[in-house]
């Protein structure tokens, strides 16, 4: 919103997210396929989170399964967003948030060991009778940085509204 407030300017920002690029580029050997971001302020338009236009508008331009993307953020706008494209949500934020995230991670650290697990996890069950979209739904795992790669250490926790739902379907 820092362009809509008129804290920065467009220029600024896009200056942001080329020293980004390049501090990926040059550190991890990443290379991003594309920076989407919104300069409209709230009720202004349908890209600003929590709506997913961004991420519909991206999956259109690339071609993106948004079933079988995950929305990772830091925020609950992130994961209100990626639901609302149809995504997997994943949020990094310290502590044991309350969030409705498919799952968690305290930090950035801890987010590529869940990483590994999810995708590992991911290919183990596509090769064993695949994956539907709503398979991880219903419950948070989280991950702390002494965490080892599969089930060990993992906290689960299922929202008072989801188990309401299930309740309700059974």
């Amino acid at each position: 919103r820092g362009v809509a407030r008129g804290l920065m300017t467009l220029e600024t920002l896009q200056e942001i997210h080329r020293n980004m690029e390049a501090l990926l580029l040059e550190k991890y050997d990443l290379r991003l396929l594309d920076i989407l971001y919104c300069i409209h302020d709230e009720g202004e338009c349908e890209c600003r989170k929590p709506k997913p236009g961004m991420l519909l508008k991206a999956a259109k331009r690339h071609g993106l399964d948004l079933k079988a993307s995950w929305m990772i953020g830091d925020n609950e706008k992130d994961v209100e967003a990626g639901h609302r494209a149809g995504c997997r949500s994943i949020l990094v934020a310290p502590g044991k948030p309350v969030t409705e995230a498919d799952y968690t991670a305290p930090d950035l650290k801890s987010l590529e060991s869940l990483l590994k697990h999810v995708l590992e996890e991911g290919e183990e069950r596509r090769g064993k009778r695949g994956v539907s979209r709503g398979a991880r739904r219903g419950r948070r795992e989280s991950y702390s940085p002494g965490d080892k790669m599969g089930r060990k250490g993992k906290r689960e926790a299922v929202s008072g509204k989801r188990e309401a739902k299930r309740g309700k379907r059974e």
